[in-house]
């Protein structure tokens, strides 16, 4: 499923994507504090898991990475990712 597109009216951006066929995740990026990327966090539904296989962890890095992808195009800031 493709991921769903939104712009909230309170100044976050938001992508949400599938993550196998157990879960949906929602990154959403704020920048209502200052104006620019402040925080980014991911909401997962139905709930957050606790462990996902090989092919989710595949899939959740992809729509993680597409949708970063994305903010940095429409925004034209420089996004990076540390994985620990």
């Amino acid at each position: 499923m493709p991921a769903t597109k939104k712009r909230t009216s309170h100044g976050c951006w938001q992508r949400e994507f599938a993550v196998g066929d157990r879960y949906r995740c929602k990154l959403l990026v704020d920048t209502r504090a200052t104006g620019t990327p402040s925080t980014v966090r991911m909401e997962w539904e139905p709930h957050a898991p606790r462990a996902l296989s090989k092919f989710e962890i595949a899939e959740y890095l992809l729509g993680r990475d597409r949708a970063l992808a994305e903010f940095a195009r429409e925004s034209g800031y420089t996004v990076g990712v540390v994985s620990v």
